[in-house]
């Protein structure tokens, strides 16, 4: 590829640097992509576990989500790292250096694709709030009709209820327990 000349660095040996820095943002993002994207799958598989539960299969679907999780941290780390090393490249003192500031620094070829790769991260990050909220909201949804079992439950255990001198009712102590035994 063929970068915008920076007046700052004229000298060849340091646009060199530059334009290697450049690419190796560029390779960050796309394998950054892959992540997302896989992330994206396994959550969106993970609606379908949670409906059918099955422990050994909610497990595979966590591990894979961590492996994710790890990747994708460890590729911010090398794409933070990048982004400070183009930074000192271009004379930039700025800590809150993004891609944007960046790619004002490149020529329109390099712009475009930096802008592609931050608009698609920018997707797929929002389809992945968006799985993530419709899976809680089922967890939610479970917890509370699991709590409304749970309550129904100790109610049939209890003995009743009274009604005390101020009006309000007095449930009374459970005549049993739920016991769960294995094996």
């Amino acid at each position: 590829m063929v970068y915008q000349d920076i007046s700052v660095h004229n000298d060849l040996g340091e646009n060199v640097e530059l334009y290697a820095l450049y690419d190796g943002l560029l390779s960050v993002l796309g394998m950054e992509l892959e992540v997302y994207r896989e992330l994206r799958t396994v959550i969106a598989r993970e609606k379908d576990i949670l409906i059918k539960p099955s422990l050994e299969v909610l497990n595979e679907s966590n591990s894979k989500k961590e492996t994710c999780i790890l990747k994708a941290k460890m590729l911010e780390e090398a794409r933070t790292n990048n982004v400070k090393k183009i930074a000192k490249c271009l004379g930039i003192e700025n800590d809150n250096i993004n891609l944007t500031t960046l790619s004002s620094y490149a020529n329109d070829k390099l712009r475009e694709e930096l802008k592609a790769n931050q608009d698609d991260l920018s997707s797929l990050l929002m389809e992945i709030r968006r799985l993530n909220k419709i899976n809680k909201d089922l967890l939610d949804s479970s917890l509370s009709f699991l709590k409304g079992s749970i309550d129904f439950i100790n109610e049939l255990m209890s003995s009743g209820s009274t009604y005390r001198n101020t009006g309000k009712v007095t449930i009374l102590p459970r005549n049993g327990k739920i016991l769960q035994t294995e094996g």
